[in-house]
């Protein structure tokens, strides 16, 4: 997210292959002992104008999975 407020960008669109991560961004209030966290997330997200954030399988994501 640093990244693209880095380079201006105001309209991103998030896909990942960890389904806990984007169960957490969707529902922040469900994970508790992650509220620090998310509290910094809902500040770098709200610089953007349009954020979201969207579950991929692993196997369409392959190239990044490579990546990491």
């Amino acid at each position: 997210m640093e990244c693209m407020k880095t380079l201006d960008f105001s309209y991103v669109v998030f896909a990942k292959d960890c389904s806990q991560l984007v169960k957490m961004v969707s529902s922040p209030g469900e994970w508790p002992a992650f509220a620090t966290h998310m509290e910094e997330f809902q500040r770098s997200k709200s610089f953007f104008h349009s954020f979201k954030i969207q579950y991929i399988p692993r196997a369409t994501n392959l190239v990044a999975d490579k990546l990491a």
